[in-house]
């Protein structure tokens, strides 16, 4: 357990667990209520809930695993997509995971020579789920990963290629985005519901002060909020810099006020876009709200 794990013990978890070890990576989150009571939350990173059907066993022929980690990349493929985690044509780089050593810099330098090299967008196609900037095809992520390898070095990859890991978006990894899902789907979204009812006018917070109470990442939160018709007071909810949330929009769609617009009406006051600190609620004083009731 620990607040956060890093690619490389997260990669030999992954590898350990193939061989049949039972491992778990649980991430653990404290904070402190008002009255100095100590609350923490947890949730599970690896092995993922539905990762099941990918886990490869001792007994497994190479053959097998061979195709099992194949299933697994796809598998990840079809979870964002069936999700809709990314819009169609969204863009993503294609950056060297910090795990592959044999040839990065190699690779890195080939890469950075042309901005096209790096540049991908999501088709939301299973199969083919992005188009390359340099070559106007659509590939595996695999497939596209494979050729940069052999475009940059004049040779094939002399190990097994995790396409995901090699593509980023909004900061974050496609592997990452995709082995996330599994917890979102699960998760139980009426405590953040509650906490935004509480939320009074005049004060703003973030996803990140909302995540850490609830227990979620401060990704999945927003995204959650951008698509969610139950979720009170969504409007006070701004960016981590205390600016109005890209793709804001009302479940009233007569409504076309923007975020600045209505947190106005109720005081706050904004600077250069930004609105003022000293309205913010931070995780504390969420907490403080939960304290209240409890």
């Amino acid at each position: 357990m620990a607040e956060d794990f890093g690619p490389i013990l997260t990669n030999t978890t992954m590898f350990l667990i193939e061989q049949g070890l039972d491992l778990r990576l649980v991430r653990i989150q404290l904070y402190e209520l008002s009255d100095g009571q100590l609350a923490l939350t947890s949730s599970q990173l690896l092995p993922v809930p539905d990762a099941e059907e990918f886990m490869v066993r001792p007994r497994s022929s190479a053959p097998t695993q061979r195709a099992t980690r194949a299933d697994a990349h796809r598998s990840r493929v079809a979870r964002l997509v069936e999700a809709e985690a990314l819009g169609r044509d969204q863009e993503l780089q294609i950056v060297v995971p910090a795990q592959v050593k044999q040839d990065r810099e190699r690779i890195a330098d080939w890469l950075g020579a042309d901005p096209l090299r790096t540049n991908v967008t999501w088709t939301s196609d299973i199969s083919h789920p992005v188009k390359w900037a340099a070559d106007d095809t659509t590939w595996s992520l695999g497939g596209l990963v494979r050729r940069v390898i052999e475009l940059a070095t004049g040779a094939p990859p002399a190990a097994n290629v995790w396409g995901a890991n090699w593509f980023v978006t909004d900061g974050h990894r496609l592997d990452q985005l995709a082995d996330s899902l599994a917890t979102r789907a699960q998760f139980d979204w009426g405590r953040l519901h509650e906490l935004l009812g509480k939320v009074p006018a005049g004060r703003w917070t973030t996803p990140g002060d909302l995540a850490a109470i609830v227990g979620t990442a401060p990704q999945w939160l927003g995204r959650h909020l951008a698509s969610c018709v139950e979720c009170p007071n969504a409007w006070r909810v701004l960016g981590a810099d205390g600016k109005a949330r890209p793709g804001f929009a009302w479940s009233d769609p007569m409504n076309t006020r923007t975020q600045d617009e209505a947190l106005r009406g109720e005081q706050v006051e904004f600077q250069a876009d930004m609105a003022d600190p000293a309205k913010r609620l931070t995780t504390t004083d969420l907490g403080d709200l939960v304290a209240v009731d409890d």
